[in-house]
């Protein structure tokens, strides 16, 4: 039996883009006969140990994360990784990183000390990349840091714009290895509940719905889709726009919803756990970004058959061909966005054919079966070498 440990620096309840990809191809690493172990950082009330949707976790003390402490607390989650996987060598062949950070680094070296196989999953692109919130901080540090991450079997490429990044950067193509996100394609319905009655026990209006799921980050240029509904409004005023997600940016986007007079037609009900629900009830989905890796949200809403609006960025570039299984305009433009929407409002048969191919992509070529696949022949290939 192959048997992989996977490390992220967070791990449910806090969910994020990475988070759900870990958990998802977790999963189905397991039904592929793949023995997974996955090792965090414990915050406060949480267990040390526990199994969550069939994964099995451990937390590594982290005391003191976030705030003036939040320094000295991952040097302790470091150094229990260190001491971790050391310990428990004989317990595994393969180390997955998921995210560039120090802790990827550390995992990395490792690795080389007690020969294992190293994975290191690249999760985001271009000015918000893994890189540039790991970088930029000491000269001498980054070039540590680098050289050691340089060390890596393996550094997985989810983007062009990923593939293009590392090329900067001065990876060898032989350690860049292409494998997208995945999505899980199998049927969220709900047996016997018209789309109708789902949203009346959602509390959701009659009406056009557009839906975005998406943490509330500068990122993801949610700002500019507030900006673009006026337009909306104004052209389809029964039209509502929810808008799934947390983050630091929630202040200031109820602020803008507030100004513009439309607290009746924006929603920002924060994370819910039925988000295939959402979907299943929706219109349109749109993903302002200005910045991704490749967003789940984007490829469950294209499971979901649902017509796509979205920016011309990191790897929805590679997931949509505009007029063809989505529509693309340029990030920051708000007038292109509302035309984008508009014009999918006032086409019904264009938002029909738009949604069956999105759907026929994710079939395609982004099913979790086949990228869970790619990855165990990985994994072998390494542990083989």
């Amino acid at each position: 039996m192959m048997r992989v440990v996977m490390v992220i620096t967070q791990f449910y309840p806090r969910i994020g883009g990475a988070e759900r990809q870990l958990m998802l191809l977790g999963r189905e690493l397991q039904t592929l006969g793949v023995e997974i172990q996955v090792i965090t950082a414990r915050f406060p009330g949480l267990l040390r140990k526990e199994t969550v949707h069939g994964l099995p976790i451990v937390r590594l003390p982290s005391p003191g994360r976030g705030g003036r402490w939040a320094r000295w607390g991952n040097l302790v989650f470091l150094a229990q990784l260190a001491v971790w996987l050391v310990w428990h060598r004989r317990e595994y062949e393969i180390i997955h990183a998921h995210i560039v950070s120090v802790a990827a680094c550390l995992v990395v070296g490792i690795g080389r000390v007690l020969g294992k196989g190293t994975v290191v999953k690249v999760a985001n692109s271009g000015p918000y990349s893994d890189f540039r919130r790991s970088l930029g901080r000491h000269r001498f540090l980054d070039r540590l840091f680098l050289r050691v991450l340089k060390q890596v079997d393996v550094i997985i490429s989810i983007s062009n714009q990923v593939r293009a990044d590392l090329g900067v950067l001065d990876f060898s193509p032989d350690q860049i290895v292409d494998i997208p996100n995945g999505v899980l394609l199998k049927s969220e319905n709900i047996a016997g509940v018209s789309k109708s009655i789902l949203r009346r026990q959602l509390g959701l209006p009659e009406g056009p719905l557009v839906l975005c799921v998406a943490s509330l980050h500068p990122k993801k240029g949610l700002d500019v889709l507030i900006r673009t509904w006026q337009k909306v409004d104004t052209v389809v005023p029964q039209a509502q726009l929810i808008i799934l997600g947390e983050g630091p940016q929630r202040t200031v986007l109820e602020t803008m919803v507030m100004q513009n007079n439309l607290a009746d037609q924006i929603h920002l009900p924060g994370w819910v756990e039925k988000v295939p629900d959402y979907l299943r009830v929706a219109d349109l989905f749109v993903l302002p970004s200005r910045a991704e890796g490749l967003s789940n949200a984007l490829l469950e809403a294209m499971a979901a058959g649902l017509p796509i609006v979205a920016t011309r960025v990191g790897g929805t570039a590679d997931v949509i061909i505009s007029g063809e299984n989505g529509l693309l305009v340029p990030p920051d433009d708000a007038i292109a966005l509302s035309e984008a929407l508009l014009s999918l409002f006032q086409d019904p048969t264009l938002q029909e054919q738009l949604g069956r191919a999105a759907r026929r992509t994710v079939e395609t070529r982004y099913a979790i079966l086949s990228v869970a696949t790619h990855y165990l022949e990985l994994y072998h290939r390494l542990a083989d070498e």
